[in-house]
This record gives structure tokens, sequence and C-alpha cells, in this order.
């Protein structure tokens, strides 16, 4: 019989507070802040805020027309210009993520019938403008591009045109921009972001191999600014070509470069949650707790954690069984132990070995006490699944077992 406990509950409860890092682009990739500029908290601090934007593109405009015949000065001003109508589409996008607009729409429905209007319309302004500025960036970069005298900064602005692109769903033009980039300026500072967003393209279409070789590009130089984010895509390319060995290898790198720099540290977190993945193909289970203790000292627990599940989803029981039960003696008083305890009965429940199936639920209820509530409840409902499954067979044998089960059932009652 197949138990009812969700897996994917377990790995809630199991890992709790695992983030998970959403990037539209490659960290490494983003324009620094500008200085003095605060991110906005509030409806009033994004409109300052879109009233300053808008404020600096007026004055790009201006510098620009001032260029005159100067190309390469007139080049870096509308670079600036490009970047800056980005920069105002990335703010109306962080506001209409925000939520404030929803909220303040919310509140106001049943009370302001003109503030509802003056919302909504604003609604409407912050989502064409996402649109109109990345648009405008768009074309300001297409035209510099296409200018016959190229212009300084041409490798500066091929880069960003591929990359706007690329963030536009316009991936075709900006590979083609991409790789104009590559060849016609293969040494320029641009170049290694060229490289990782052909990777990126690559991955995308499932194209591993290209990928690889376009990652490898980056790899190169370790001292690259960007060689922990790309050998990071380097270790899932072989993860995918079933390259194990190589791959835990580079993942474990990850961790340990990425770690040293505080612009990459949400990386080397995200790279860390990872090598549970990677460990299931070719890692010794008894030697789990010390391989991640060694690799990320502090989340050893959680990350053995999760590998157990993964042995369990992946019908490696015993494995499964055995690292729950190193969690169990490692961190006796761990808020997480009745997660492994209900981990265990799953697996023994898969198994099929019913007497071992009610030893676990009793050594189970031990620990029950001030547990996890959410816990406690799959817990209750996986025992009384057990007793009534038991009562259907209608045999003599389960009746020892249904008495057992039912004294458990007492004890986990609210």
């Amino acid at each position: 019989m197949r138990s009812v406990l969700p897996v994917m509950f377990l790995f809630l409860a199991l890992s709790a507070g695992f983030e998970v890092a959403v990037r539209a682009q490659p960290v490494g990739l983003s324009r620094p802040p500008i200085p003095g500029q605060e991110t906005p908290h509030d409806l009033d601090s994004f409109a300052k805020a879109r009233a300053k934007a808008k404020a600096r593109i007026d004055l790009q405009e201006k510098r620009v027309a001032a260029a005159g015949e100067d190309a390469g000065k007139r080049a870096r001003a509308v670079l600036e210009l490009a970047q800056q109508h980005w920069d105002l589409g990335d703010l109306c996008q962080s506001e209409s993520l925000s939520g404030l607009l929803e909220k303040a729409l919310e509140e106001a429905a049943s009370k302001d019938e003109s503030l509802v209007l003056e919302l909504t319309s604003r609604q409407t302004e912050v989502t064409q403008c996402i649109a109109a500025s990345r648009q405008s960036a768009v074309d300001l970069l297409a035209e510099l591009v296409g200018d016959g005298a190229s212009p300084a900064a041409l490798d500066e602005s091929l880069f960003y045109l591929a990359w706007y692109e690329f963030q536009m769903e316009r991936k075709k033009e900006g590979m083609g921009h991409a790789r104009r980039l590559l060849k016609e300026f293969p040494e320029s500072p641009f170049a290694p972001e060229g490289w990782l967003l052909v990777g990126e393209f690559n991955f995308e279409l499932s194209a591993i191999e290209k990928a690889v070789e376009a990652y490898q590009k980056v790899t190169a130089d370790r001292k690259n600014r960007l060689y922990p984010f790309a050998l990071y895509k380097l270790a899932w390319c072989h993860f995918n070509l079933a390259e194990y060995e190589p791959a835990l290898k580079e993942l474990v790198e990850v961790v340990e470069v990425a770690r040293e720099s505080p612009h990459w540290e949400s990386l080397a977190r995200e790279a860390a949650d990872s090598l549970p993945y990677f460990y299931a193909e070719i890692g010794k289970p008894a030697a789990a707790l010390e391989f991640f203790r060694k690799v990320d000292s502090g989340r050893e627990e959680r990350l053995t954690a999760k590998l157990a599940l993964l042995y369990s989803d992946q019908g490696k029981l015993n494995e499964s069984m055995s690292l729950c039960k190193t969690l169990l003696g490692e961190f006796p008083k761990s808020p997480k132990t009745l997660g492994y305890r209900l981990l265990i009965v799953k697996n023994q429940g898969a198994r099929g070995d019913t007497s071992a199936l009610v030893s676990e639920f009793e050594a189970l209820a031990e620990v029950a006490a001030g547990a996890d509530s959410g816990l406690l409840e799959q817990a209750r409902a996986e025992v009384t699944l057990w007793i009534e499954q038991f009562t259907r067979e209608n045999s003599p044998a389960r009746e020892g077992l249904i008495r057992r089960l039912k004294a458990v059932q007492q004890r986990l009652a609210p």
C-alpha cells in the first residue's frame, strides 16, 4: 500500500527556510544601483523614484543633443540614455510586482470611488511604462549599433542590446547581437558576458554541449568576475549529461569560490542547496553528513535531510532510512525529528515490512510531544490510514498490529 504522506510536504517541513534565487539574468550582469538611490517601499516613494528617473532621462537627452557631431561622445551619451530608460522600466516593474497598488485598490474599493479611478489609472500607467521604457532602450541601442560609423563603446552597446533582448524574450535577436560582439570584439571586457548569454540561450534550448562550450569560455579565466556563475551553470550542464563526477566537483568549487565574495553570497547558498541532487547520483550515503559538513558547515543537517528525501523519491528506501537514523543520532534535539521519523515510516510502508512499520510508528510517538503541528497532523493521518488498511484485511495476524497502532493513535491525539 502506498503511504499518504506527501513527500513535498516533508520536503517543506524538513528544509524550512530553503531559498530559491529567481533571476531574470545571471547575477553579475546587472548594473550597480545609482548612488544614493533607495529601494522604494511604498506608493509615494515609488512615485518620487519614477519622477527622478524621468528627470534623469530628460537631462540625458539634453546631453545627447549637446554631443553634436562628436561620434564618440554621442555614442556614450546614447548608451547611458538607453540604460536609464531600462532602469525606469525595471523600477516600474518593481512597483507592479510589489502588490502595493493591488492592496491600495482593495482598501479603497468600498470607500473612495475617485481614489479607485486614480489607482486604476496609475496601474495602467505603470504597466505601460515597463514595455515603453524597455522598447525605448532597445530602439536606442539598435540605432546605435546599426550606425555604419562603428560608434565608440560598440562592444558595450552590443552586449546591453543582447541582454535587453534576452529579457524581452527576443532571444534570437539577442543571440545575433551577442555573436556579433564575440566575433568583432573577442578581447572585449564584455566578451565573457557575451559568452554567458550564449550559454544561457543554448541551455534553455537543451543544447547542452553547445552550452558547455560557451560556459567554458568564461571559466577559462578563474579571475573573471563571472567565473562562479559560469561554473555553476557548467556543473548543471555536466549533471544533465550524466557526467556526475565533474558536476559534483564543480559545484563544490562554486560553493567555495562564491562564499569568498558578498556579491556571490546567494549563489553560494543556491549551489549548496543543489548539492544533494548531485551527491545522490554518485555519493556514498554513509559519508553524506560529513561531506555536507565539510562543504557547508552549519547547514549539513538540512542538506542531509534533503538527500534522504531524494533517496526516498528514487526508491532507495534503505539509504533514505539510514540517513534519517544518522540525523536522529546526530541531532536528537532537532525540531525536525518528527519529520525524520515520518520519512522512516513512509519508507517502511513502501517496503511492505508491516512489523517494522508499526515499530517505527511507536518510535515516532516517542518524539511527537511539542512537534510541528503540521507534521503531527500528517502523523495522525498516516496512522489512521494504516489502521483502516489492516482492518479491511480482516486477518487475525493483523489484530496485534492494529492494537499497537491504536495505542500510537491515542498518544498522537490532540
